[in-house]
């Protein structure tokens, strides 16, 4: 009964500082937090100063030259690098190494388990995100490299959606077994109650629908189509506002009145907080049309708030929403019509909108939460 009870004791590894919430979108922080809320002690690894190699940086100015895309912080000589000072740090009472992320442990030589908690492997992300886009040879071979290092030695894999999950079963040699889908939860620390949802759901605009976008790269979370379905819907007769969050400049050369820029909002500063739960306790859908994600925390984050979400049918998306559930994914061939005929359809039945926001809660509650995520991560860590 005491090994029950007794504080899991975990090396906390990253390759940034895990205690500041603007890193990673805070999923360090609020992974780290989730762990220590089902009693376990977490030592901090990271935040080291880095240190670039000269010839390295030679390397990826002549890789750019090229068109090549040449990753440093996947580089064997940087990983192998941060790996010593990371061995240097585990302390002997330690019971295992985790990382919310496979790179940073991936070279870590210990005789303790070795866990890692992420959303895509290094397969998945090639030509998916942009900076993964024209790898040079060298970087296709580290990064494969080090991603077999690490699913190959970790004794448990977390991964934060099927896809990220079924990339990894297809791309390495891994036994199926050891992985385990955890979804990611909302990086929030306030969000109201059932009562509370209700009550703003009923409170929001019958006669203005607010959509909110939220991210920090207009082209690649689709900004522009969020801008066209805004456009579309004002064009129909709904007069449609469209609020932007995340951007502290918008690439366009005339802002529409109906666009409402709120630029970037810190959670860690209280007025900024506050401003971001008032637009999400306002908006009606949360448009956020990715054509690459590897899970997308924001739409956690907006069923937490009771909103629904449209995007694509793309990456991990799917794991984060769920059609008739808490929101609607579309394929990715699917422009400005379907968007707006489906907003504009549920705009208009207020009741079909509350059932569909209430639900969009439930999954928040049930499913993408970080309590759920912590309790199932430290139940498998405490069988291992």
């Amino acid at each position: 009964m005491a090994d029950l009870i007794s504080p899991l004791k975990i090396s906390y590894v990253t390759n940034y500082d895990a205690t500041n919430i603007l890193n990673w979108s805070g999923l360090g922080y609020f992974i780290g937090k989730s762990l220590e809320s089902q009693n376990a002690e977490l030592d901090p690894i990271g935040g080291f100063k880095t240190s670039y190699y000269p010839d390295l940086i030679f390397k990826k100015l002549v890789h750019k030259s090229q068109g090549r895309t040449f990753p440093i912080n996947r580089n064997l000589k940087m990983v192998s690098n941060f790996a010593r000072k990371v061995q240097s740090r585990i302390k002997p009472d330690s019971n295992l190494v985790f990382s919310p992320g496979s790179v940073p442990i991936s070279m870590v030589e210990t005789r303790l388990p070795k866990v890692f908690y992420t959303d895509a492997c290094f397969a998945g992300m090639i030509d998916f995100y942009e900076g993964f886009a024209n790898l040079s040879a060298e970087s296709l071979q580290d990064g494969h490299f080090l991603e077999q290092k690490a699913i190959s030695e970790s004794k448990l894999i977390f991964y934060s959606s099927e896809w990220a999950a079924q990339t990894a079963i297809d791309n390495y040699q891994v036994y199926p077994a050891k992985i385990k889908v955890v979804p990611f939860g909302a990086n929030l620390d306030f969000f109201p109650s059932l009562q509370e949802s209700r009550e703003i759901v009923n409170d929001r605009s019958d006669s203005v629908c607010k959509l909110l976008f939220i991210g920090v790269e207009w082209k690649r979370k689709g900004g522009y189509l969020a801008l066209e379905v805004a456009t579309e819907m004002n064009r129909r007769g709904i007069k449609t506002e469209l609020h932007v969050v995340g951007l502290r400049h918008i690439p366009l050369k005339k802002i529409p009145p109906f666009l409402i820029s709120h630029g970037f909002l810190n959670k860690a500063i209280p007025a900024q907080k506050v401003k971001l739960e008032r637009l999400l306790a306002s908006s009606h859908f949360l448009i956020v049309p990715s054509k690459a994600e590897a899970f997308g925390v924001v739409f956690a984050e907006a069923s937490a708030w009771a909103i629904p979400s449209v995007s694509f049918h793309v990456g991990g998306i799917p794991t984060a929403v769920t059609n008739g559930l808490n929101g609607h994914l579309f394929a990715p061939e699917a422009g400005v019509i379907e968007f707006s005929d489906y907003l504009s359809d549920l705009f208009t039945n207020k009741a079909r909108y509350n059932d569909l926001a209430l639900s969009s809660f439930n999954e928040f509650q049930t499913r993408l939460n970080w309590d759920v995520a912590g309790k199932t991560i430290m139940k498998y860590l405490r069988e291992l």
